[in-house]
């Protein structure tokens, strides 16, 4: 399970944490939150960014962080 969150620039990350299969359906959820007038975050788009934060082996619990940047909400306004 890959475990995403989503940072806004101004003020760190915004505590959710989020699951994906695949960093495809991670960007399309993350590109139609940032178009959803009714989701907080889509106000200042260009201060969101979404961040792969690692991968949960669902077997073990173990937590394998490596946190890199997916696609942030300036790449797609």
């Amino acid at each position: 399970m890959i475990l995403y969150g989503v940072k806004d620039i101004k003020i760190g990350f915004t505590g959710a944490i989020i699951n994906y299969p695949n960093e495809q359906i991670a960007k399309r959820s993350f590109t139609e939150a940032c178009k959803d007038n009714m989701i907080e975050f889509s106000k200042h788009p260009e201060d969101m960014e979404l961040w792969n934060l690692g991968e949960l082996d669902e077997t073990t619990g173990v937590i394998t962080s490596k946190p890199e940047y997916v696609i942030g909400g300036r790449d797609i306004v």
